[in-house]
């Protein structure tokens, strides 16, 4: 009985090591976006600033961000991803990069239809701050 009481403490301490091992994999990111920039006219424009969830699972090279999962690249000191919206008539793009160093959060909205040749056309780069937060529980 007390090999069988040992071996179940071994078994849930093992468990609790990894929990604690994943939890430093996964990263929870706070972003307030606080300015935006407008392509067609040059000019910047103050938001207030609304707190964005990302979670980053470093190990896997994962994102969750605005509902959506999938993978991002590292490249240098940013993080990368992009998401694409659309059809062959109209479709956008969102390309969006975290500097690991100065926590500093962009996205650019670009746009594609027949008028733009269909390429690609910068709208709109938003940028922002994240920080770390934590579970409530």
């Amino acid at each position: 009985m007390k090999k069988l009481l040992l071996l179940l403490l071994l078994y849930l301490s093992s468990i609790n090591s990894i929990n604690a091992a994943d939890d430093k994999s996964q990263v929870n990111l706070s972003c307030a976006i606080y300015e935006t920039f407008h392509w067609d006219n040059l000019t910047t424009s103050k938001t207030k600033p609304e707190d964005e969830s990302l979670i980053l699972y470093l190990d896997i090279e994962m994102y969750t961000y605005d509902g959506v999962t999938g993978y991002f690249d590292l490249i240098g000191n940013e993080i990368k991803f992009s998401l694409y919206s659309g059809d062959e008539d109209f479709s956008m793009k969102w390309d969006y990069s975290l500097d690991r160093t100065t926590s500093v959060f962009e996205y650019d909205v670009s746009v594609k239809t027949p008028n733009t040749g269909n390429e690609y056309e910068m709208g709109l780069t938003h940028k922002g701050k994240c920080r770390r937060s934590e579970n409530l529980f």
